[in-house]
């Protein structure tokens, strides 16, 4: 058996410029991960869209692509929504839902995230953006890897004044963040 230095290097793929790629942080027991998110739109080929989920439940999935059609009046109802955590990952908690809707707008408009960015929030049905539990460990163990670029909820507290954090209220605010350059 060999000591794994940093575990959450096993759940992410650290390229430049991957389009449809986002990374979250989840937490499994009392330790934080970094996950990266990957998404795949393209048109429908086949009559009836498909929507895939792997890593989380396909219901969310649904629900995720409802909320943007809804507040980023974006129409994904003809094209094919894949996504997959890396890594074998599952996760059943909130806090991956804004890294999750970051990767499909980044795949369908076909435009790369800022590098080293960590996307951190619940998202709500009326597109508002939550905070989440234990965000300081999550927010630590982005610093220790690198991540310079986070966004975040308004409400979430205790944050490391040495990082570089945006605080979004609603999802309509996320778009010019990540693609305004």
């Amino acid at each position: 058996m060999k000591e794994v230095k940093n575990p959450s290097q096993l759940f992410l793929s650290r390229e430049d410029n991957n389009i449809g790629s986002a990374v979250g942080c989840v937490l499994e027991g009392t330790r934080a991960f970094l996950v990266e998110v990957q998404a795949l739109v393209s048109p429908a080929s086949y009559g009836t869209s498909q929507r895939v989920a792997l890593g989380f439940d396909h219901r969310k999935l649904a629900v995720i692509l409802a909320i943007i059609e809804k507040n980023l009046n974006l129409n994904l109802r003809n094209n094919d929504v894949f996504i997959t955590l890396t890594g074998g990952m599952r996760v059943f908690e909130p806090a991956l839902d804004l890294a999750i809707i970051a990767a499909i707008i980044s795949s369908f408009q076909e435009k790369a995230l800022p590098a080293n960015t960590l996307l951190l929030g619940e998202v709500g049905l009326n597109g508002e953006i939550r905070p989440v539990s234990q965000s300081e460990k999550r927010l630590k163990e982005a610093q220790k890897l690198g991540y310079e670029n986070i966004i975040i909820s308004t409400r979430t507290k205790n944050i490391d004044k040495k990082m570089t954090v945006t605080k979004i209220k609603n999802l309509r605010q996320l778009f010019p963040i990540l693609f305004s350059k």
